[in-house]
Parts: structure tokens; sequence; C-alpha cells
């Protein structure tokens, strides 16, 4: 065991699981974390060598806080989403140095749900998956010197979960499942019987 979460994450009544981000070097890793229940979350390091945890990122006090980090490939910054408020939604990417300075924001589209950030070589993005409602994902792109973000060509919708390494990328696909219609025997029907 590495390091002991001090606070559950929360969104909707449901416990969000932290991402996790290796540094390039394998040194560190990035997570978020809430401290106490009534602070934001924020993106944090935890140094292997030593356990010891340090925040990188400071949002808003009155905003949900930082989530789903991801580091660059050349592990100069880390890219996270931003809930600027308490209320649902207002999800945007945001990247930051990580060797100080400010935070930027990437997206001003407020989602409802933004997560799984993953870098791009160049030209250089960031993908991200996001929906505005509970169903109907989409990962779209957006460039990391600014930009409106665009869906990601050829993936389509209900998708999430993308990950990114050089030059290819996996996502999960949501389907649905097969439904089927069934009529139930009543008082005066024989038996059970599939409708087609």
């Amino acid at each position: 065991k590495l390091v002991d979460l001090e606070g559950r994450i929360w969104q909707l009544g449901l416990t969000l699981i932290p991402t996790l981000s290796w540094s390039p070097d394998g040194k560190w890793i990035a997570f978020a974390e809430k401290q106490t229940a009534l602070e934001p979350s924020r993106i944090f390091r935890l140094t292997l060598a030593t356990l010891e945890k340090e925040p990188l990122t400071a949002p808003p006090a009155n905003a949900f806080g930082d989530l789903a980090p991801e580091i660059s490939p050349d592990g100069r910054r880390l890219a996270f989403a931003r809930q600027a408020s308490r209320a649902f939604g207002a999800l945007d990417v945001w990247i930051q140095p990580l060797t100080g300075g400010e935070s930027r924001r990437l997206t001003f589209e407020e989602y409802g749900f933004c997560s799984h950030l993953s870098w791009t070589p160049g030209p250089e993005s960031i993908v991200f998956s996001t929906s505005h409602a509970f169903i109907g994902g989409r990962i779209f792109r957006v460039s990391t010197s600014g930009g409106a973000p665009e869906p990601l060509a050829g993936v389509g919708s209900n998708v999430a979960f993308p990950s990114v390494r050089d030059h290819r990328m996996v996502h999960v696909q949501h389907t649905s499942s097969a439904h089927q219609t069934w009529r139930i025997a009543g008082r005066h029907a024989p038996s059970t019987e599939r409708v087609p």
C-alpha cells in the first residue's frame, strides 16, 4: 500500500474512484483527493521513494475541485478536469505547468461529465471523454494552444474512456443490450411465449 486517501470524492451521491497517472520517469504518481469534506478536491503528487505527498493544483474554494489528472509525456505539464462550482456540471479541461505557474482553462463547455484525459502527439492536443447527461458520451479533442473542442473523427457517439499511446487510441463503445418482448401466460393463455 502506498497511501491512504483522506476523504472520499462525491458527485451526485456517487463516490468517484481517483484516476492515477504515472510520471514519465516512474518516480511519482498524480491523483485527486479531498482532504476534508468541505474543501475542493485537488491533484496531489505522491513521490514513491519517500511516500511524500504534495498538492499540485489549487482550485477556488467554492469549486467542487480538480479530478482526472494526466501527466504530459514530457513530464512538464498536467492536464485535469476542474468542476468550477459545487452544482452539477461545470466541468472543463485545464492544464498547468508542473514546475509552478497558473492553471489555464482549455474548454468552456461546462460539461456534465468530463474524464479520462489523454495527451496526443503533435500537433499536441488532449482527448477526453464527456457528456452533458448520463448517456450519449462523446470523445473530444482540444488543442493545448486553445480553440474549440472538436468531436474525435471516426468514433461516433456512446463512447468513453480514451487512452492514447503514440499514434494509437483505444476506447470503450457502449452498445445497448438486446431487448426482447415476452407475453406472460395469464388466466386464459395456454403458455408463456416469445413475441418476435
